[in-house]
């Protein structure tokens, strides 16, 4: 049977092919997957099944089974609630009616790999992905994470084709045999960016000025999910640098085309000399059509690109991550307000560490100095009780708020706080230097 036939064979609807999954299965929808159709007409079974459990990357669609009503049927365990989801998810993960789960992104498929007794695969797993080409492989899109473990791991795969869907370089496809059903979008898949446009504050611009001197020629740069992170990176931080390349969890918003322009050439890479790297990448209608095809970009899965082995081994590596609070000891807080989750832990973790070994590395963590309305400080004494570390205080490097860079690495617990206060808002400053003085210097009689 060639392709064609062997295609044709296992196109179904969306309903008949969620009729795979039974009451008691688990189902993973992977990160960078957005099945809109198949999810929904799994949702609208919430009146048959029961005990069903949803393994969800990041999915854009709000669905029935995010809802009260639907906690019989459905329990879902988010990976990251990120603001660019449906709000539904960040309220179950906080109102206790869904349990967010905990893994570093490189490890997501480690354990599906050595087949630990305690870790469960998945049962079935919903996915999009392209049109076969003329050898019969279907594409990922513009994100590979863990998509091809879990395809090869569980007992179904239902694949929605989306026909806007890019193909790149990399290890970005799978052969259609390994997928048990295709169901086709009707008509043609109109390209929607998924992330919002970036907004340049004056203090984005002032992080961005004190985070482009730490940048040199022939950096191998990796750019964390953020409102500041991605913010800084639109705002000119890498103008005037010359042959950077990326080796990125996710090329940010305008990574494209800092590639485009020249600028990320990748000329000096210690791994895919001349090729951008990362498991998934941001990208408008534009840059999508430069990506597309394009040798110069190569995807991977997420245990390869995130591993800290793989990070470690480019020299040179420059770790830019978003915080919502750091600490005077150099703790870094990125997904949490105490123990109520705001997002996941991402790649921050491995990129913020392995960068600091790697040769020539460096990891860079920046926030604004407060909160929006500026009635709180995001430089704080110690962390709020419950906080979930993101990032450990041994391996925090440069901090940079608008009001200049702290610099941490090897520094004693007394002269980061100096460090961080430096970089404080001016209004909380003396607060911060009263709790630095109680907690770090010998008490005054």
């Amino acid at each position: 049977m060639d392709w064609q036939k062997e295609y044709e064979a296992r196109l179904t609807t969306a309903d008949k092919a969620v009729k795979v999954v039974k009451s008691g299965d688990r189902v993973a929808i992977p990160v960078y997957s957005n099945p809109a159709l198949v999810a929904e007409a799994l949702a609208n079974r919430l009146k048959e099944l029961s005990g069903v459990t949803i393994l969800v990357g990041a999915t854009a669609s709000d669905l029935p089974w995010y809802h009260p009503d639907a906690a019989r049927a459905f329990m879902i365990e988010p990976w990251y609630t990120s603001p660019y989801l449906p709000k539904p998810i960040r309220q179950m993960v906080n109102e206790k009616r869904s349990d967010h789960r905990v893994c570093p992104s490189a490890l997501l498929t480690k354990t599906l790999e050595e087949g630990r007794a305690d870790i469960q695969p998945p049962d079935v797993v919903l996915l999009d992905v392209s049109p076969p080409d003329h050898n019969g492989f279907v594409s990922f899109g513009g994100g590979v994470w863990d998509k091809k473990e879990l395809i090869r791991y569980s007992r179904t795969v239902i694949a929605e084709v989306n026909r806007s869907f890019i193909r790149t370089g990399g290890d970005n496809f799978v052969h259609l045999s390994e997928i048990d059903s295709f169901v086709e979008l009707p008509g043609s898949e109109e390209f929607r960016p998924p992330f919002p446009a970036i907004e340049l504050s004056e203090q984005v611009k002032k992080i961005a000025a004190h985070v482009a001197p730490v940048i040199r020629d022939g950096d191998t740069i990796e750019v964390g999910a953020g409102s500041t992170s991605e913010a800084i990176v639109q705002a000119g931080i890498f103008a005037g640098r010359n042959d950077l390349g990326w080796h990125t969890e996710r090329i940010p918003r305008g990574g494209v085309e800092l590639v485009r322009q020249g600028i990320f050439t990748g000329a000096h890479k210690t791994l895919h000399r001349g090729r951008a790297v990362a498991t998934a990448v941001a990208f408008s209608r534009e840059e999508r059509d430069f990506v597309n095809q394009n040798p110069n970009f190569e995807l991977y899965g997420v245990a390869y690109v995130n591993h800290l082995r793989t990070i470690a081994a480019h020299d040179n590596m420059v770790a830019i991550n978003n915080a919502l609070r750091v600490d005077l000891t150099g703790q870094v807080v990125a997904d949490s307000f105490g123990p109520q989750m705001f997002t996941g832990t991402g790649g921050l973790p491995e990129y913020a560490i392995a960068s600091v070994y790697a040769k020539g590395g460096r990891s860079i963590i920046v926030l604004p100095s407060t909160t929006s309305d500026g009635r709180i400080s995001r430089i704080v004494p110690l962390m709020e009780e419950g906080s979930f570390v993101t990032s450990p205080r041994q391996f925090t490097d440069y901090v940079v708020t608008e009001y200049g860079v702290a610099r941490l690495f090897g520094k004693t617990q007394r002269r980061r706080a100096e460090e961080l206060i430096a970089i404080a808002h001016p209004d909380f400053r003396p607060e911060l230097e009263k709790a630095v003085k109680r907690v770090f210097w010998p008490k005054q009689d």
